[in-house]
């Protein structure tokens, strides 16, 4: 039987019982009705008690007007709140990850689903294996040779990113779906050029705790949109992610990578990137968003208020920083100063070739046609530098900033000017992604205190 609770003046709770929980606890639902104008207190209590006897009936027979499905309530999320208030490549992310939940929640109410089926959910994903990638052993280059089609045209032809044509041509693994548009873009058969990779392996933690916190933010929603009182995602243990330290260099190994560059001659637009990630710590996606009135060569400045992100099907999408404390502005050696001077004098001569003038709101990776180096794209050429330099250590673009990040912890910059160089929300961020770091600094620390007082012999 359905019950009322009175909260105040002319409002009453609405509660009705339904199922049992995997726990033996029964199940309730909760509405909140007003009552009309100019009833007295004893009319409004038994208008109340109908309204709950009402509701009971709609909920029982599955009428229930604030009962939604998972698949209903994930297009809904995904067109009404993900799109108009997350990063694109967040939402692009979001739609490839959305079918898996969709499938293992899709025919469940949203208050069907408790604690108990999303962490069952979530071990699952554990026992999950990756898609099937594929991976070339050179017959991909000799039919590109073949076909005088070069890397960038195949780039173009077949939809793909730099990097997934430089894995493919290595013979690394790419997913079926880039290897099917290369193959279609080369007029070939799959199987002629690619072949399924043997190793097996599953989703990670880091995989499954993507999940727990989209389904999270999901449940909120439906929450702030009262499809749902609580979120069960709140009461679920998250899953664990993997631990994993920063790839970074040591400073004489990134001495080694500039003097290589230097020696080889690498185009002016790597290396002027490669430079801004070590002596200014930017992430990729701010480096290559700069324009260039974003520079103040007279105060050695940088300013930082947005980002470059590649999203498949959107191409290249200037948007906002990460957070509020990503938009800063940050001191550059001035070295780092002259390095971008060079590279602006550079442009302004290749540019002029075609009669094109540079302005101040030009990006400063922008090409004479108008496109933009895409992030991507430098994280390619790093890994083909390496390649061919293979006795420097090899890291990923995101290894510049934390090589610039080691840098300054090791000479013992203090952890609230790190935090605001490299645009973390808080010095906690810094400590938690840097922890092996400061351990190391410390560890120096007191190998100094012990250097200095050194001459204090205890008996």
């Amino acid at each position: 039987m359905a019950t009322i609770r009175k909260k105040s003046a002319g409002t009453y709770q609405l509660i009705v019982y339904t199922r049992y929980t995997e726990d033996g606890k029964q199940k309730r639902i909760y509405r909140t009705w007003t009552a009309p104008e100019g009833l007295t207190p004893k009319a409004a209590e038994k208008a109340a008690q109908r309204a709950a006897d009402d509701l009971e009936t709609q909920i029982l027979h599955g009428r229930d007007p604030k009962r939604i499905r998972m698949d209903a309530f994930a297009r809904k999320w995904l067109d009404e709140y993900a799109e108009p208030n997350l990063a694109p490549k967040t939402v692009s992310g979001y739609r490839d990850m959305m079918p898996r939940v969709v499938n293992a929640f899709g025919c469940l109410y949203l208050d069907e689903i408790g604690s108990k089926n999303l962490s069952d959910f979530y071990a699952d994903l554990r026992k999950t294996p990756c898609a099937t990638h594929y991976c070339s052993d050179g017959g991909l280059s000799a039919l590109m040779e073949s076909q005088g089609v070069s890397k960038t045209k195949l780039c173009r032809i077949a939809n793909v990113s730099d990097q997934v044509v430089t894995s493919a041509t290595h013979g690394r693994n790419i997913s079926k779906r880039s290897a099917k548009k290369i193959a279609d873009a080369l007029k070939v058969s799959l199987n002629k050029i690619f072949h399924p990779c043997k190793e097996t392996s599953y989703l990670s933690g880091t995989t499954a705790l993507h999940y727990h916190r989209m389904i999270s933010s999901m449940l909120t929603t439906a929450v702030y949109w009262n499809y749902l009182q609580d979120n069960p995602a709140k009461r679920t243990r998250s899953p664990r992610k993997e631990k994993t330290k920063p790839k970074y260099l040591e400073p004489e190994e990134a001495i080694a990578w500039l003097e290589r560059m230097d020696e080889q001659r690498v185009p002016p637009k790597y290396r002027t990137a490669t430079c801004i990630g070590l002596f200014a710590g930017t992430r990729k996606e701010e480096t290559f968003a700069l324009k260039w009135e974003d520079i103040n060569f007279d105060k050695c400045t940088l300013n930082i208020e947005r980002t470059a992100i590649y999203v498949r099907g959107k191409g290249l999408v200037i948007g906002g920083t990460k957070n509020d404390s990503s938009c800063r502005v940050i001191a550059i050696p001035i070295s780092l100063a002259q390095i971008l001077q060079e590279f602006r004098n550079y442009k302004v001569a290749e540019f002029a070739k075609v009669g094109v003038e540079i302005k101040s709101n030009d990006f400063v990776f922008a090409e004479v046609d108008g496109h933009l180096l895409r992030p991507d794209t430098f994280g390619g050429w790093m890994r083909r530098f390496h390649s061919l330099n293979p006795d420097l250590k090899e890291i990923p673009p995101h290894g510049l900033r934390h090589t610039n990040a080691s840098i300054m912890i090791n000479n013992g910059i203090p952890l609230t000017a790190v935090s605001g160089r490299l645009g973390h929300a808080d010095t906690a961020t810094t400590t938690r992604v840097y922890s092996h770091m400061i351990q190391s600094a410390q560890a120096a620390a007191a190998d100094k205190i012990q250097d200095i007082l050194s001459g204090y012999n205890h008996h």
